[in-house]
């Protein structure tokens, strides 16, 4: 063994403490994976909440952006309704009271028919409105032989008009029956 060199010696011992130190720092401790996993996790969770906000605030706008437009819309119809009235009654008028000018009205609260005429239904806005006649009742009237109502009396077959009589009224049958949009 006097024979063989150190330096062939040193270099193996070198060699194979080299490789156990290379070998013992390879990868991650227990410690750091599960900070690692924390820290994801909350940036993981925060996202998350940031998106499912971010998305029912959106929904929110568009059910109101969607009742709002639907809103525009009934009023709008409602507006050219008016448009076209030959008479609009007032809320003295409708109750049967008489107008500020003296002017008796005849009041239109106990000519509705029952289903608008109760307590849950309040009459909001009522007209006259001149309208077409029913495809019926035209094609009666062309064949001579016009329809006539419980009265007895006979279509006015003679313009193929009639007056109808338009009520818009609130139901506040189930106050708890609210609408929620869509």
């Amino acid at each position: 063994m006097a024979n063989v060199p150190l330096h062939p010696i040193l270099w193996r011992f070198w060699r194979s403490r080299h490789r156990a130190n290379t070998n013992a720092h390879q990868g991650f401790t227990l410690t750091e994976l599960l900070v690692t996993v924390f820290i994801s996790s909350g940036i993981i969770a925060g996202a998350m909440f940031l998106v499912t906000e971010l998305t029912s605030t959106n929904q929110r706008e568009a059910a109101r952006n969607e009742t709002q437009r639907d809103m525009q819309n009934a009023l709008d119809y409602i507006a050219s309704e008016l448009r076209e009235a030959s008479f609009v009654y007032t809320g003295d008028c409708m109750a049967g009271n008489t107008t500020p000018s003296g002017e008796g009205c005849p009041g239109l609260l106990g000519r509705l028919p029952a289903s608008l005429n109760s307590p849950t239904n309040t009459p909001v806005l009522a007209f006259w409105k001149n309208d077409l006649l029913p495809t019926e009742v035209r094609q009666r009237c062309a064949a001579g032989n016009p329809p006539s109502d419980a009265s007895g009396n006979l279509a006015n077959c003679s313009n193929g008009h009639a007056y109808a009589l338009i009520v818009y009224s609130l139901n506040t049958a189930n106050p708890n029956d609210t609408w929620d949009g869509r």
